[in-house]
């Protein structure tokens, strides 16, 4: 049963002396609960959506002065094949973005999570882009000896400032 029909329902019950209330639709505030409106609104407290929060401009993480705007969010997943690393060193892997990949460029912020199956001794120190769906991977080996990143499904999520 609809809400309006519910209070009506049980107002028509009661005498009429007996029951004075507003309805109120404010707009919500940081200090006032009410609605939310399609203005600029402040709302206080942790919040939780349990379904998709979706952004048609841009989000801001941090305070509304020293936080980052950032203005697009994805995530890509493809298959890698990296080149070995020699012994004790750093090596930066550049991938030509396949088609799994389109639509990084060198301003986003990145972060990849390798397949299963890494090499012991084989770490990612970074993940940047280079150009136009073009980014390196940075692979770094720990060890005496010259290892393989492993192969496979790897996934990255881009952040653009």
């Amino acid at each position: 049963m609809p809400l309006a029909g519910l209070l009506a329902g049980l107002l028509a019950t009661l005498p009429a002396h007996a029951v004075n209330f507003t309805l109120r639709d404010d707009a919500a505030s940081a200090t006032q609960p009410g609605v939310m409106t399609t203005g600029t609104q402040t709302f206080a407290g942790d919040k939780t959506f349990a379904g998709i929060l979706q952004t048609d401009t841009s989000m801001r993480v941090g305070g509304s002065s020293n936080g980052t705007t950032f203005t697009r969010w994805r995530c890509f997943s493809g298959t890698l094949t990296p080149a070995a690393v020699s012994a004790n060193t750093t090596n930066r892997n550049t991938f030509n973005a396949a088609t799994n990949f389109i639509g990084m460029n060198s301003s986003d912020y990145m972060f990849v999570c390798p397949p299963a199956g890494m090499p012991d001794g084989v770490g990612i120190v970074g993940c940047l882009g280079t150009g136009s769906s073009i980014f390196q991977i940075i692979f770094q080996n720990y060890t005496a000896g010259s290892l393989t990143p492993v192969s496979g499904t790897y996934r990255l999520v881009t952040f653009r400032p």
